[in-house]
């Protein structure tokens, strides 16, 4: 073996070595995101509630205020994956963000399929937004449906409340007892029993 092919394969193991070593450093960031838990924290900054900024002081001039002496609020906040959110995460936000971060981790060494789940996640919250709009617009169109439900049988009430209505209802009441009789009388005919 001569020089020239010694160094070669020193470069190749080399490079083994690196690889070796990277995607072990990309397995452990991995599964540091795949068991990552959401952390409860509280922030604490100051409020502009009952913040006047301009207050007169012991000689009753007034001064201008300075923020550290705005009242501090304290805001509970959750913690995930090195982000801070204002509320508690769902299931598919923490899915989300786990995949947002694996997909950066990804970026490194195999950027297409960081890009691919980049896109599923966009896909899957276009879809979840339209999903929601969806259902808005289900439930307006139910809403519309009640209200021209209800307006019916206001409508109808009312109808029935007038002399006019209660002559109509007591008209169809005779009909419907014609129309009971003359099907027995045809059955009758029919039997031959008249």
């Amino acid at each position: 073996m001569g020089w020239a092919e010694g160094f070669a394969s020193g470069v190749q193991l080399g490079r083994q070595l690196i690889d070796t070593y990277e995607r072990a450093k990309q397995q452990g960031e991995l599964e540091q995101i795949a068991d990552a838990k959401p952390e409860d924290a509280t922030v604490q900054a100051p409020t502009m509630v009952g913040f006047k900024g301009v207050a007169p002081d012991e000689t009753g001039a007034t001064s201008q205020m300075d923020l550290a002496d705005a009242p501090i609020a304290s805001t509970g906040v959750t913690k995930f994956l090195g982000k801070t959110y204002d509320r508690a995460l769902t299931e598919q936000q923490m899915t989300d963000a786990r995949l947002a971060a694996t997909a950066g981790v990804l970026m490194k060494t195999n950027p297409l399929e960081a890009a691919r789940l980049s896109q599923g996640i966009q896909q899957g919250q276009r879809d979840a937004t339209r999903f929601d709009r969806e259902q808005v617009g289900w439930q307006r169109q139910d809403d519309q449906y009640q209200k021209e439900q209800d307006y019916e049988r206001g409508r109808a009430d009312a109808f029935a409340g007038t002399y006019y209505g209660r002559q109509t209802a007591d008209y169809a009441q005779q009909l419907q007892q014609w129309s009971q009789q003359k099907k027995a009388y045809d059955a009758a005919v029919a039997a031959g029993q008249t």
